[in-house]
């Protein structure tokens, strides 16, 4: 039995199957784990969430575009590149089983922890914490996820603190979780850079968390223009470029060795 856990797929199914062969998953025996990003962009986001539906032992954590799916469909948005996803006939399915998704998730394999999440973990919160926001987070959504959808939507507030209230809480947390990249050390976030260079005065957040204390690794998606490369051995990344014309990844947690296959230019 082996846990992989696969990069941003955004609709490449084609590609996705391609991996699959490649690392002979077989389903009654590995457990598959998506780092986020299922849908948008590629062509076939409903064939992904079929596939993650219908499949024993799939899991995923949520990522920023499987979020801004939930939140076209509470509002009954149109969006030419989610067409075909929100108007499946299983839409209501697959949206139930994307909000039941964690933001945040543990494995323990042969005694070594793994964190799995989208985008990162920010260096004030220890796992711990960040584990108990994380869920706290999801209990926020679930509640009524009509209205809380929509209110975690947003840039601000960009630092976190005790005394902002649930809501605040909440949306500075799913922009940790599913759209950090970079971060100061005053614990303010900027979500407007997407390439692998900081600003002044900010860094890269898995170069300023300690993993060391926490004895952990972090695997994370999000961002391709790192192309999976952080020159951390316990900042693991999975977002190499799919649906922009590179690869797709699959990391093998036991040994931690990665596959990856070319994108196919159908899913595109």
């Amino acid at each position: 039995m082996s846990t992989y856990v696969i990069g941003d797929v955004h609709g490449c199914f084609q590609t996705l199957l391609k991996l699959l062969k490649k690392i002979n998953y077989q389903e009654n025996n590995d457990d598959l784990f998506f780092i986020g990003d299922l849908v948008n962009r590629g062509k076939f986001s409903a064939e992904v969430l079929e596939f993650c539906t219908t499949h024993d032992g799939v899991d995923a954590v949520l990522g920023n575009h499987d979020f801004l799916f939930l939140k076209l469909l509470n509002e009954n948005k149109k969006y030419k590149p989610l067409k075909k996803l929100l108007e499946h006939p299983k839409r209501d399915a697959f949206y139930e089983w994307l909000i039941k998704r964690p933001l945040l998730a543990e494995k323990l394999i042969d005694g070594k922890k793994f964190m799995l999440v989208h985008a990162g973990i920010p260096f004030f919160w220890t796992a711990h914490e960040a584990m108990a926001i994380a869920k706290n987070t999801s209990n926020f959504i679930l509640q009524d996820p009509s209205s809380s959808i929509a209110a975690v939507w947003g840039n601000k507030p960009k630092k976190w603190s005790n005394e902002l209230n649930e809501e605040q809480q909440a949306r500075f947390a799913i922009n940790c979780f599913t759209r950090m990249r970079f971060i100061n050390m005053e614990g303010a976030l900027d979500l407007n850079n997407t390439s692998a260079k900081p600003k002044k005065g900010f860094h890269k957040w898995f170069d300023v968390f300690d993993f060391d204390k926490e004895n952990v690794s972090i695997v994370f998606g999000h961002w391709a223009s790192l192309n999976g490369k952080t020159k951390n051995p316990l900042a693991l990344g999975l977002d190499t470029g799919c649906v922009w014309g590179n690869k797709l990844t699959a990391l093998r947690l036991e040994d931690q060795k990665k596959f990856s296959v070319k994108v196919m230019h159908e899913d595109l």
